[in-house]
């Protein structure tokens, strides 16, 4: 397996491998989910990229090269409820 790092319109930034045990979908999508949100800062309103080169999607790829698992900063937005904003907003 791998983890893809990629921009929204899905350009790839980075890769790396990534082994885990067997995992059900539920907690794959939870590490997608968990690595892309350390890419952002956040408040109850909104949320930020903490650089610029910050990925907006993460990927989990199988060994044959299928998406296991996608997460977007718009799944993000819309299960937290929250805005994609410049930083200073976010850590106000």
């Amino acid at each position: 397996m791998r983890m893809e790092f990629r921009r929204i319109d899905g350009t790839l930034i980075g890769s790396m491998p990534w082994r885990v045990q067997v995992l059900t979908f539920d907690e794959l999508r939870h590490h997608a989910e968990t690595t892309l949100s350390s890419f952002y800062v956040h408040n109850q309103h909104a949320f930020s990229a903490r650089r610029p080169d910050a990925p907006e999607e993460v990927r989990i790829i199988d060994a044959n090269g299928e998406i296991i698992v996608a997460y977007t900063i718009r799944d993000m937005a819309e299960e937290t409820n929250r805005v994609l904003v410049g930083a200073e907003d976010a850590r106000e």
